[in-house]
């Protein structure tokens, strides 16, 4: 076979398919608030959700994320451990809750995330 050729085929394919584990990385606007108020930012196995007033940081809450193939799972740090768990929303980019822990009162994660470019 020539080297070219296979070069050709093999390099293309392998940046294909270490594409497919799902990352969730990421910065997300909460459903329901005005762009830019609620942000969740997500790198690796921690995320940080923001809460903005008029442009300044109002509150901040830091969660431990674990990262599966078809959903992620957000745990407070501090304070409750209550665990979110979030699949992905009907566009293929966001996130929408799937555990009952987002539907309570004086929840942490709002139950809808849109990804933010």
């Amino acid at each position: 076979m020539n080297v070219k050729f296979a070069a050709a085929i093999s390099i293309p394919l392998s940046l294909l398919l270490s594409g497919c584990g799902k990352s969730w990385d990421g910065r997300y606007e909460a459903d329901g608030f005005r762009p830019g108020e609620s942000i969740l930012e997500i790198k690796g196995n921690t995320a940080i959700r923001s809460m903005y007033k008029y442009g300044q940081l109002m509150t901040s809450r830091e969660f431990n994320v674990e990262q599966k193939s078809d959903k992620v799972i957000f745990t407070a740090k501090a304070g409750e451990k209550t665990s979110y768990v979030f699949a992905l929303a009907e566009d293929d980019r966001g996130l929408k809750c799937i555990s009952d822990s987002c539907n309570r009162f004086g929840s942490l994660l709002s139950k809808g995330w849109n990804r933010v470019e």
